[in-house]
């Protein structure tokens, strides 16, 4: 008989690498009306520009297609906000420190290393697994109006990992009888039920009733992934945007993050959204190495910049005297 895994050693061990919160769950399909959710979700087009969303429907509806043989879900979640130190605040909280991929990766690898046997597979935002559902689903928090999870202690400045695996653990944690819950069907209890703040926020009106998010107008889309030519920007954020997050009252008065890798880098902190119009793609790789900002590169970078100090011309040379 495969040796079975000690949920309670894994847990123990995870707090010792910088993990705030993590659940096992066993590896199973996808509620039907999630799926129905996320395909109509992509055939109506509100994922812009983002067509790897629409590959691999079969494998976002199940998760052992992703791993044949696989029994169990290992779903981590990290804090990045608030900061202790410094940050950049024209840049979404989220990638003011080192790329979050390979952080977070990091310390699911350091978890498999655990496992008594068996194959598996680490999981940050790469891959066709509906992470935030599954977090949900482990009972890691609710997804809130402005489509992000939100954790009871620690508010949606989280960060999801999943380690999928063949192996089996001694103890499962409860599924969250809250898993299925869709846009528009935010009831009592809910932390969202009341509160539209993030809808009225939006600098885009990204967030539709009963519908989610409208990546088409969501600035955190349009300076990010988005190759298309960029809007004027009305916010302060020349990349991503975090004001659906800086509004919501499950963010007010949150424990600072003590995780160095999430700490701002220099370059971030340093960096000005005119730096992009003259730099070189060479400089900005080294420059940006360790950060998300490379997920736009530098013409988009450029292209931000441009629509950023279209509408704020004198927040970069602020005028003297």
């Amino acid at each position: 008989m495969p040796p079975i895994a000690e949920s309670a050693g894994i847990k123990a061990f995870s707090e010792k690498i910088g993990i705030d919160d993590l659940r096992i769950v066993p590896a199973t399909a996808v509620e039907e009306n999630q799926t129905r959710f996320f395909n109509d979700y992509t055939a109506q087009g509100r994922h812009a520009g983002m067509h790897y969303l629409e590959k691999h429907a079969g494998k976002r509806a199940d998760p052992r297609t992703l791993l044949p043989g696989a029994q169990s879900m290992v779903v981590v979640l990290c804090r990045y906000a608030p900061l202790i130190g410094p940050a950049n605040r024209h840049v979404a909280l989220y990638a003011q420190g080192r790329d979050y991929h390979a952080v977070m990766k990091g310390k699911l690898r350091a978890l498999s290393g655990l496992l008594p046997e068996g194959k598996f597979r680490l999981f940050c935002d790469t891959a066709p697994l509906l992470e935030k559902y599954w977090a949900a689903v482990a009972g890691l928090g609710h997804i809130g109006r402005n489509t992000l999870l939100i954790h009871p202690r620690f508010g949606s400045y989280c960060f999801i990992g999943i380690l999928l695996c063949q192996t089996a653990f001694d103890h499962y944690d409860p599924l969250s009888p809250i898993a299925g819950r869709l846009p528009g069907n935010l009831s009592t209890g809910h932390p969202c039920h009341d509160c539209k703040r993030c809808m009225e926020t939006c600098p885009g009106k990204a967030l539709i009733e009963n519908q989610g998010l409208d990546a088409r107008r969501c600035f955190s889309y349009l300076t990010i992934e988005s190759t298309q030519p960029r809007p004027p920007i009305p916010s302060p954020y020349w990349f991503g945007c975090d004001l659906c997050q800086s509004v919501c009252p499950a963010n007010a008065r949150l424990p600072f993050v003590e995780n160095r890798d999430f700490q701002a880098l220099e370059a971030v902190l340093q960096a000005k959204a005119g730096d992009f119009l003259a730099m070189e793609p060479a400089s900005f790789m080294e420059r940006f190495k360790e950060s998300a900002l490379l997920r736009a590169g530098i013409d988009g970078m450029r292209e931000n910049a441009k629509a950023w100090l279209s509408t704020h011309p004198c927040e970069e040379n602020p005028p003297k005297g």
